[in-house]
């Protein structure tokens, strides 16, 4: 990718430059006290912490729905590991309920930041989404989302990642990252790119592949089933449904 940036008269070339490491990229996206990644609108709600089980994590966030949003991110190439890091994450935090969310995050991600402290996760949630009216307690944390940032996502990621989003329909975010730096004209930018996009956003090419997999399936089931049923002299016929009547 060739980046430029165009002034009046100009046009000068952006040139690509390393993170020295994940805080580097970390304290890039925590800029702003919430960010669109991978087309997930995020509230950050807390950074580098431990889980009760000693687990660190990088960033965690609220989407629009409330539900949770870990985000890992890796330095360079994205290892192997960070799949099972982040479901390890998720599977530490997903009982948690609303009051955790701000004693263990909320509140000190606000104070660390100098963001009003005064007002409650439901009032910040409500008011960053423009929502007519604040989501209940027990709204927050009904389910969890996983993004994975990397320099690169190789292989073995996405088919990870593709086998927990197809089978599990859990939603594994993958995003690319690239820095482009020119000192001459005081500019830095972060790109993204979304290897992987929400689930909800593949649902129906996902759907309309599992519902005919599940039909072929079923339609199998039920021609077994009624052969077999003849074999030993049952009565038995099909619904419209493809249900078994027997009589």
């Amino acid at each position: 990718m060739e980046v430029y940036l165009i002034e009046q008269g100009d046009m000068a070339k952006i040139d690509e430059a390393d993170m020295e490491d994940e805080n580097q990229l970390e304290q890039s996206l925590v800029q702003t006290k919430a960010a669109e990644i991978g087309g997930v609108e995020i509230l950050y709600i807390g950074q580098q912490g431990i889980t009760e089980g000693e687990k660190v994590y990088d960033l965690v966030g609220v989407d629009e729905d409330g539900n949770l949003v870990i985000v890992e991110l890796k330095h360079g190439k994205a290892p192997r590991r960070v799949i099972s890091q982040a479901l390890d994450y998720a599977g530490r935090l997903k009982d948690q309920e609303y009051e955790y969310l701000v004693n263990e995050y909320y509140e000190d991600f606000q104070s660390q930041y100098g963001y009003d402290v005064s007002k409650s996760l439901r009032e910040s949630h409500r008011d960053h989404f423009n929502l007519d009216e604040s989501l209940s307690k027990e709204e927050f944390n009904s389910d969890q989302r996983m993004i994975i940032i990397g320099g690169s996502i190789g292989n073995d990621i996405t088919n990870i990642a593709d086998y927990l989003r197809n089978v599990g329909e859990i939603d594994v975010i993958l995003v690319e990252y690239g820095r482009y730096k020119n000192a001459e004209k005081d500019v830095e930018l972060l790109t993204t790119n979304a290897v992987r996009r929400p689930l909800a956003e593949d649902q129906p090419t996902h759907s309309d592949k599992s519902n005919s997999e599940r039909n072929k399936r079923r339609k199998e089931f039920w021609k077994d089933f009624h052969s077999k049923c003849r074999e030993r002299g049952l009565n038995v016929s099909s619904s419209a449904s493809g249900d078994a009547v027997s009589s």
